[in-house]
């Protein structure tokens, strides 16, 4: 997290799935859940919280087509999204 220290001030994260992704399967599946999930939680909980304006976190999708397990990706990102838009508006 020490990267977002040395960044701030941010007033966002945009988190591309279809790196983490690649070609698909349940390896890039896994990984690109993982790195939007900590990089949602670096970004918001080392600049955007404390900074206490708040941002925004902006997920893009791996493409439909990108391979096995595209779709649950997606579905994924927009759940995490949705879930941390709730949570945030719960504070």
């Amino acid at each position: 997290m020490a990267w977002v220290a040395e960044r701030s001030p941010l007033h966002g994260l945009v988190f591309d799935g279809g790196a983490g992704f690649g070609s698909g399967g349940e390896d890039g599946l896994r990984t690109a859940l993982e790195l939007a999930w900590i990089s949602a939680r670096a970004v918001a909980t080392g600049a955007l919280i404390p900074g206490g304006a708040g941002g925004r976190l902006l997920f893009v999708a791996p493409r439909p087509e990108a391979g096995p397990f595209a779709q649950a990706a997606r579905s994924a990102l927009e759940n995490l999204a949705r879930t941390l838009v709730g949570r945030v508006g719960a504070l």
